[in-house]
């Protein structure tokens, strides 16, 4: 893990290249000092990346099957590629947590808490459960009902971070009843995993969006890592609107610029929106509302103006006003034209799970 002085971390990564359509394998060494990575092709043995400087490089963050973006590559991390990297990562723990409809009404004050206790999401997914997967997972938990599990939707969490299980435990003492009652804690188990994540295309058979009279929002990587989603999400809930869907995604940088081609030419900062889009995990949602077709304009209202300087000094209530600093980082993103509420929600939804699949 260290050259001389120097901190470093290694890990074995994939790369699918579009241009020959070929997935290829690394050797990708980090150096969070400088915030630099080296890249060595597997295959030809040879570097493929000298030491270079990267933005928003965090591998205190990173485990095995995450995704991660490297000068716009999207990289899914394989294994550990050495020892004393192994060593530092498997000793931080990851769990499941699973918040039930009843506990969606506080839904942004649970990712708060866990994000307050060092508890870092990996991965994120709301769903609805078959009695059969309800009953595999009640199984091994006490006080967990197949009835609780499949009424309703719920989000299921994996949140990762040294002393895990200790921590959720802590945290789930200081809740009041009634958000105790709304979830369950796992240890991390390869095969609640699987159940709740597959691996394989099934995965994407149980999206919960209605893919009507909604709109779309997404919470941009900047504002997962500065801490800031809990909040946005229970600002959402807190002014009256439905989270009927939601999902973390990593995006390439081919999926951030075809959802941002409408902006391509028209913003100067289009570039580096997508830059921003694929700098880490963003949290992409359906909104709904009571209001039926006005939802995507209301909301639009919420968010605010696409400056947040300018939200700050002309609506301050607003989201982007409270949790974005500048154009590009501005916290949210969200549907700015009513009609195209749907087309939003559908390219997260149906669009790139129907690419994953092929």
């Amino acid at each position: 893990m260290f050259s001389g002085d120097e901190q470093k971390y290694c890990f074995l990564a994939e790369w699918f290249d579009p241009v020959t359509s070929y997935l290829k394998r690394f050797r990708l060494v980090v150096f969070p000092k400088d915030e630099s990575v080296e890249m060595y092709d597997i295959e030809k043995r040879r570097i493929f990346l000298k030491r270079t400087k990267c933005s928003n490089i965090n591998p205190e963050n990173w485990c095995v099957g995450s995704s991660v973006n490297i000068l716009s590559r999207h990289l899914k991390l394989i294994n550990y590629g050495d020892s004393p990297t192994r060593q530092k990562f498997q000793t931080t723990e990851s769990m499941l947590v699973v918040i039930k409809s009843a506990g969606f009404s506080k839904l942004g004050l649970h990712i708060d808490t866990f994000l307050k206790n060092d508890l870092q999401i990996i991965k994120a997914k709301m769903m609805s459960v078959s009695p059969e997967k309800a009953a595999i997972f009640c199984n091994s938990h006490e006080n967990c009902t197949v009835e609780d599990m499949c009424n309703g939707n719920v989000l299921v969490i994996q949140i990762r971070g040294e002393g895990a299980v200790n921590r959720w435990q802590n945290v789930i003492k200081n809740y009041p009843e009634e958000l105790q009652n709304a979830c369950y804690g796992s240890h991390y188990s390869s095969v609640e995993l699987e159940l709740f994540f597959p691996s394989t295309e099934k995965a994407h058979h149980c999206s919960t969006a209605t893919f009507k009279d909604c709109t779309c929002c997404i919470i941009k990587p900047h504002a997962i890592q500065e801490g800031k989603a809990g909040h946005i999400i229970q600002s959402i809930i807190d002014s009256g609107f439905t989270i009927s869907a939601l999902e973390m995604f990593n995006l390439s940088k081919k999926g951030a610029q075809e959802f941002y081609e409408v902006y391509a030419g028209v913003l100067a900062e289009y570039l580096d929106m997508v830059s921003q889009l694929i700098s880490g995990p963003c949290i992409v949602m359906e909104i709904i509302s009571k209001h039926g077709p006005d939802t995507p304009k209301l909301f639009w209202e919420l968010v605010g103006p696409h400056d947040p300087e300018l939200a700050r000094l002309l609506r301050p209530h607003t989201l982007r006003a409270k949790f974005g600093t500048d154009r590009v980082k501005n916290a949210l993103h969200c549907t700015d034209l009513p009609e195209d509420g749907i087309l939003e929600v559908e390219y997260f939804f149906r669009v790139l799970v129907d690419q994953e699949k092929s």
